[in-house]
């Protein structure tokens, strides 16, 4: 795809853990991007994209460069001080997002893209799709879920278009230390096994680059509006994930799959809605996942 008044994304989020890897996927498709962000002069640096710092520029000086730059699209997927999950954290996010949404909207964007979190359908189990009714059971999960039917609501009221990415359990480089995979690296690499306090729950692991490429398709591909969850499609249980990272390790069963496990109080996506709209299927398998993350 060639750059375009249709491919000029307004991003945050750019040097986060999802963020990071979109970037390049975008830069790749011939977008050109403007990073609202915290971080401008690592953004610069490392991929000479132009950065707007949140932390320094006034709100006219921020509503200047954007109008400047005139967005076709906003992907929104910064929400920063993760993992702490506080109630003040996840209103400040929530502020800070609709100021953004704001902004965008008096640009001109065409529509808007944001990334939600499973966490939005509280204690359902099985196979969860995306007419199911959110019943989220935390701050964040609530947050998130404000933000949606925002969006919901801009779309009925405007012009605008709207998607929403329903991002399941992501993983892979750079992934927070205290998460699931990197703490079983961690733990299998100095001799033992990690101290988990839940090893039975089985859940939808999806690799990072497979959620960015679903989110560059739905930031340009043209498609419906709507809620499209973003998941390997599949349940795995974290003792079979703590077996397969050790197994990796030692060099015994290299390359076996562990079969994911659907079983009593799993959670795993139906990613039909996504496939069926954009062509997009996730490609990295866990076991190689676990892989690239231990080369």
């Amino acid at each position: 795809m060639g750059s375009s008044s249709e491919s000029r994304i307004l991003l945050t989020g750019a040097s986060g853990f999802i963020g990071q890897v979109v970037v390049p996927l975008l830069m790749s498709e011939g977008a050109e991007i403007m990073a609202l962000t915290t971080n401008p002069t690592e953004v610069v640096e490392r991929w000479g994209i132009e950065a707007v710092d949140l932390l320094q520029s006034t709100d006219k000086a921020m509503r200047d460069r954007i109008d400047a730059f005139s967005p076709s699209v906003l992907l929104h997927l910064g929400w920063s001080g993760l993992p702490d999950y506080s109630a003040d954290a996840c209103l400040a996010n929530l502020a800070s997002s609709i100021q953004v949404i704001r902004m965008a909207l008096a640009s001109g964007v065409s529509r808007i893209v944001g990334a939600g979190s499973c966490w939005e359908y509280g204690d359902l189990q099985g196979e969860l799709s995306e007419h199911m009714p959110t019943v989220p059971t935390s701050m964040f999960a609530q947050s998130k879920s404000c933000l949606r039917q925002l969006l919901s609501s801009v779309e009925q009221e405007t012009s605008v278009g709207t998607r929403w990415a329903r991002i399941f359990y992501a993983y892979g480089p750079e992934q927070r230390e205290g998460s699931l995979i990197p703490t079983t690296i961690k733990a299998w690499r100095a001799g033992s096994a990690p101290d988990l306090r839940d090893t039975q729950s089985a859940i939808d692991l999806i690799h990072v680059e497979d959620v960015a490429s679903g989110l560059v398709a739905l930031t340009l591909r043209s498609g419906p509006s709507g809620i499209f969850n973003l998941g390997s499609g599949a349940a795995t249980r974290v003792s079979d994930v703590v077996e397969l990272v050790r197994a990796q390790i030692t060099g015994e069963d290299r390359g076996t799959e562990i079969k994911a496990r659907v079983e009593d109080g799993a959670t795993w996506a139906n990613v039909d809605a996504i496939h069926r709209s954009f062509g997009w299927t996730p490609r990295i398998s866990l076991p190689e996942g676990i892989g690239r993350m231990l080369a």
